[in-house]
């Protein structure tokens, strides 16, 4: 067997098979070069499938707001911020290998949480683990499991927020937030540094990010750690999808009457 059929034997968690094959075939009278074009056809279409279905899963797990956005969804007509190249270049995940960030700014009806998705989903068709939160849900995860007497709880959530590759927070400090909530979200900021990505949708640009946290030495210890590394996209420019879309449904209801 060549290297290629080996580690999909591998992949399947076939050692055994790989060691026992030749040895099978050999008393049926079928050439081995025949039997291997054979198994190789069956090994490919099972790797198919399980690909698939890993790709459901995590599709499942991750909550999308979205979860049908693609990167063909994206509209690259009424925003020129982000091309179809560059979104491109961020589908390919180099990004997620190197712990960066990628952060969309901007006011509210741009297709910010469109595009989180859609990004999302190109990362989960490559393999890559994405969950998915709005800002205001996550605080309340984490302070309800913080208030528990069972420190197992907190714990497990943390490991999930922490070692999810891709952690996505939509609508970021847009809920007011208390001093347990600071720490608690630094928790997880810090935790997560070197060790994940992070997509975050925002109203507000990070230099507004002191007054949005509430606390100038948390906003500096999450900043650090976040935008140094980020890929940022500010659509504060590009109309709202929503004010033209309800435009446009305006003038069609008046054109009816």
């Amino acid at each position: 067997m060549n290297n290629a059929m080996k580690q999909k034997l591998a992949a399947l968690k076939l050692g055994a098979f790989e060691r026992s094959f030749s040895h099978a075939v050999k008393p049926l009278n079928i050439k081995l070069a025949d039997a291997l074009v054979l198994l190789e056809q069956l090994c490919d279409e099972q790797l198919s499938v399980n690909k698939l279905a890993t790709e459901q899963r995590n599709r499942r797990s991750a909550k999308l707001r979205w979860p049908d956005a693609t990167t063909a969804d994206v509209d690259f007509q009424r925003q020129k911020v982000l091309s179809k190249r560059e979104l491109a270049r961020l589908a390919l995940a180099d990004w997620v290998k190197e712990h960066a960030h990628v952060l969309l700014l901007g006011p509210t009806g741009v297709a910010k949480t469109t595009i989180a998705c859609a990004l999302s989903n190109a990362l989960i068709e490559l393999g890559y683990k994405v969950l998915f939160y709005r800002f205001h849900d996550l605080l309340l995860e984490l302070k309800a499991a913080d208030s528990q007497d069972d420190r197992r709880i907190f714990n497990s959530l943390l490991r999930k927020l922490v070692n999810v590759p891709v952690l996505v927070i939509d609508d970021w400090a847009i809920a007011p937030m208390s001093e347990v909530h600071r720490r608690l979200l630094f928790d997880v900021v810090e935790k997560r540094d070197g060790k994940g990505s992070l997509i975050i949708t925002s109203q507000y640009k990070p230099s507004q990010w002191h007054s949005a946290l509430g606390d100038s030495t948390i906003a500096d210890a999450i900043l650090d750690r976040i935008v140094h590394s980020a890929n940022v996209y500010d659509f504060e420019k590009v109309e709202s999808f929503r004010k033209l879309n309800a435009l446009k449904g305006g003038k069609a209801h008046a054109s009816a009457k």
